[in-house]
């Protein structure tokens, strides 16, 4: 989505931009202690604490490989344990989410005269959740509201266009936004026209994709792969169920 808004994605790190992935705030890191620079500098300091006191020994020992591989091994410990722990809290972005349900009340009314009508799936999705509580939530769940927007931008029969919809409607937000006369005389009929393109390629998609759509609808009826869908990654561990 921020890739067709015209967002920058990556730094020149290639680290992911906080206008697209951001850190998200759960029980699990709620007063934590130590943020994870101090973390590091506590490690490195441990690290070279243990190469000190094993100074002589280590200069008795020909293969310098003793030395690299002790150290190698102990900062891929600390890196696998440190990505396990970060890769459970972070989401995409508020601007991103907001995007989402933008796209998705711009064309909701389209999409309620399919056989993917929300009200319609809205009673699956219900359903999921309320099975869920009564099994102890095995399962950490998305809220219907945001499960019911979400669903479309996850599942990969419609996934892929619901997106661009989306990502055009934040550009057109930001380009409006942007100052200048430029981007409020000219920009702003350039995009409004590639916005009102996306829908009406989304419009065509829900026409002619009949038979994709079904086999969609088919799929989310079954109750493990609806869940599969709105379950909230938020908080919790990479898994092979729920990647």
């Amino acid at each position: 989505m921020a890739g067709f808004a015209g967002i920058e994605t990556r730094d020149k790190r290639g680290n992911l931009s906080p206008e697209v992935w951001v850190r998200h705030s759960d029980k699990l890191t709620v007063g934590q202690l130590l943020e994870a620079g101090d973390l590091k500098q506590l490690l490195l300091e441990q690290m070279r604490q243990q190469l000190s006191s094993q100074k002589d020994m280590l200069q008795e020992v020909d293969d310098h490989e003793v030395s690299i591989k002790w150290i190698l091994d102990f900062s891929k410990a600390w890196e696998e344990h440190y990505r396990q722990t970060i890769f459970r809290n972070f989401d995409i972005s508020q601007k991103i989410n907001t995007a989402m349900h933008d796209g998705f009340y711009e064309v909701r009314m389209l999409l309620e005269e399919t056989v993917l009508s929300p009200s319609f799936l809205q009673k699956y999705i219900r359903a999921a959740i309320e099975a869920n509580d009564a099994n102890d939530n095995e399962y950490t769940l998305l809220s219907l509201e945001e499960a019911i927007v979400r669903i479309y931008f996850r599942h990969p029969a419609i996934a892929g266009i619901m997106r661009r919809v989306a990502g055009k409607i934040l550009q057109k937000k930001e380009v409006c936004n942007r100052a200048g006369i430029y981007s409020a005389r000219v920009q702003r009929n350039d995009i409004t026209e590639e916005c009102s393109k996306a829908i009406l390629d989304l419009e065509e998609f829900l026409e002619f994709q009949t038979q994709d759509l079904v086999e969609m609808m088919q799929d989310l009826q079954n109750q493990d792969t609806l869940m599969y869908y709105i379950v909230d990654h938020r908080g919790s561990q990479p898994s092979d169920d729920y990647e």
